[in-house]
């Protein structure tokens, strides 16, 4: 089965979270997301990650870690950023939030 392009299996959210990446075994790197759903993100990088990535996603602040598939990108070099969207795998949508 596949989805339509805008199809989202939960809402998006305009969250800025500062996050680290990590893609391979290099060093993590500072992004941040430019939104948040329950299953995925928009990052905002300094980097480019290829499409079907498996990366790493940790929050800045928590510490938490989390997988996720790079499933699009796009490259800003106006605004000096990559657009890449991550869909988290498996249930990981405590990577965006912050402890109580």
């Amino acid at each position: 089965m596949t989805r339509a392009v805008n199809a989202r299996r939960s809402p998006r959210f305009p969250v800025r979270v500062p996050i680290n990446i990590a893609v391979g075994y290099d060093p993590p790197v500072p992004a941040v997301t430019g939104d948040i759903s329950r299953d995925g993100a928009l990052i905002l990088s300094a980097i480019p990650v290829p499409v079907s990535s498996i990366i790493w996603v940790q929050n800045a602040r928590t510490k938490v870690w989390a997988q996720a598939r790079v499933v699009w990108n796009a490259t800003h070099p106006d605004m000096g950023r990559h657009h890449i969207g991550v869909e988290l795998i498996g249930d990981a949508p405590h990577v965006w939030v912050e402890p109580d």
